[in-house]
């Protein structure tokens, strides 16, 4: 157990590349990602292709929704508080 599984929400983390660093079991759970989807290193738009492909999107084109969220994170910036 980590400290993120004592968290409630679902959590992940992931590096300046876009990769998955960690998780908590309640971030896996909220997504119903299997066990081997998960993995150290993982690109973000892999799992952001498995949700659309799964229709947690909404409609229209996969790679434009996957496009359109990588646009949109790589504005982000670690924070801390």
């Amino acid at each position: 157990m980590t400290t993120l599984d004592n968290i409630a929400q679902g959590v992940s983390v992931v590096d300046a590349d876009m990769r998955l660093v960690t998780w908590n079991r309640q971030y896996q759970e909220m997504f119903g990602y299997p066990d081997a989807m998960l993995y150290v290193g993982r690109p973000v738009a892999d799992l952001m292709r498995w949700n659309a492909d799964r229709g947690e999107m909404g409609e229209g084109d996969v790679e434009a929704q996957v496009e359109r969220l990588l646009r949109r994170g790589a504005g982000w910036a670690p924070r801390c508080g």
